[in-house]
């Protein structure tokens, strides 16, 4: 672990990037220069010649006026590779500011928040813990990414790409699905009370121990919404507030996985 460190302080120097992109281009060009030579079948150095006069007038050979442009492009194209680390370190940081910008202005709907989100998970950024209330994220593609913990109430993620998404312990309250595509995503331990997944797909879904509704102060319950939802092989293990009704309400639902009781009430084996 200290040695990556120390070599990331390294790369970080911006002197020290410099150099090593003159030096790699140098080395190219003098390694396809030696080449050539070899090819035209001349002698490389004379046999009374020191090891470094010979060497060093290679490497003066290589400084002509005929390699300069190829010079200059090999060494401009190593300090891009070099930097790249450091650049994606600045999207992430940029990615971050934008989040944070949004959450603070209490912005419904802004573009460059779904954008920084998925720019996140595409460089494989955690977004565990994520608080978003209120956020229009329809459409956004963030799928396999880790949103465990997340907070989302009266959010909505209609036609959104959530396959293989991490939603386990999150807060959906009132959140809207509708149309999304929640394929193979792990709900387990959230609370989905008054959710809208109409038209979701749910299929092969960890829904274990999901809390799909809650009772308000008169006394009446507040469920989530599963009409036409595709539950085939989705878990839905001792899922709290999952009525017979609620889950006849969504297709496929007879190829779910349920507990016994919940079985029975369905009437299924």
């Amino acid at each position: 672990m200290s040695i990556n460190k120390s070599i990331n302080k390294v790369l970080d120097n911006s002197s020290f990037r410099v150099l090593f992109s003159l030096l790699i281009a140098n080395t190219f060009i003098l390694f396809v220069g030696l080449i050539e030579q070899l090819l035209k079948n001349q002698n490389l150095c004379q046999i009374k010649e020191s090891i470094l006069h010979c060497s060093s007038s290679q490497v003066l050979a290589v400084i002509r006026l005929d390699n300069i442009e190829g010079f200059s492009i090999l060494a401009a194209a190593s300090l891009y590779l070099l930097e790249s680390r450091q650049r994606k370190q600045e999207a992430i940081y940029k990615a971050w500011q934008i989040i944070d910008n949004a959450a603070a202005a209490k912005v419904l709907t802004s573009y460059a928040r779904v954008q920084a989100l998925q720019d996140l998970n595409n460089y494989g950024i955690s977004l565990k813990g994520l608080d978003a209330t209120y956020a229009n994220l329809d459409e956004i593609n963030l799928a396999k990414a880790n949103l465990s913990k997340a907070n989302f109430p009266m959010s909505s993620f209609m036609n959104a790409n959530l396959t293989y998404v991490n939603l386990s312990n999150a807060i959906l309250a009132s959140t809207n699905f509708t149309g999304a595509n929640l394929s193979n995503a792990d709900l387990s331990d959230a609370e989905l009370f008054n959710a809208d997944f109409t038209d979701a797909n749910l299929s092969n879904a960890n829904l274990k121990n999901v809390i799909f509704g809650r009772r308000i102060n008169n006394g009446e319950i507040q469920l989530a919404t599963l009409i036409n939802a595709d539950l085939s092989k989705a878990i839905l293990i001792n899922a709290q507030f999952l009525t017979p009704e609620l889950v006849k309400s969504a297709k496929n639902c007879e190829k779910a996985i349920y507990d016994e009781k919940l079985c029975a009430a369905l009437s299924l084996v």
